[in-house]
């Protein structure tokens, strides 16, 4: 939202105070740059993160699916059920004549 807000605005704009992320934000276009392929260099920390975030993903669902086959995990679909089913107390019960 705030990269659109940006490209619509004209160099050494100022916008006006919205709303964003749960505060206020205000945007100065200080310059803009045309559209063009990344370089490695700029590219690189992004790919990183996008990388480690995915191969964390991984070990995590390979530590999830040893610790089933270890442990033999089962699932007790009615007990889940019945664990987010509220149903009210005596005490909540009220009757109306």
């Amino acid at each position: 939202e705030l990269s659109m807000r940006a490209s619509s605005m004209t160099l050494d704009s100022v916008s006006q105070a919205f709303r964003f992320g749960g505060g206020w934000s205000i945007i100065k276009v200080l310059a803009k740059d045309s559209a063009r392929a990344k370089t490695f260099e700029e590219a690189g920390p992004e790919l990183t993160s996008a990388y480690q975030e995915q191969a964390a993903k991984v070990r995590e669902q390979e530590w999830i699916a040893s610790l089933k086959a270890k442990y033999g995990v089962m699932i007790d679909a009615e007990a889940l059920r019945n664990a987010f089913t509220r149903t009210p107390a005596a005490s909540e019960e009220q009757t109306f004549q």
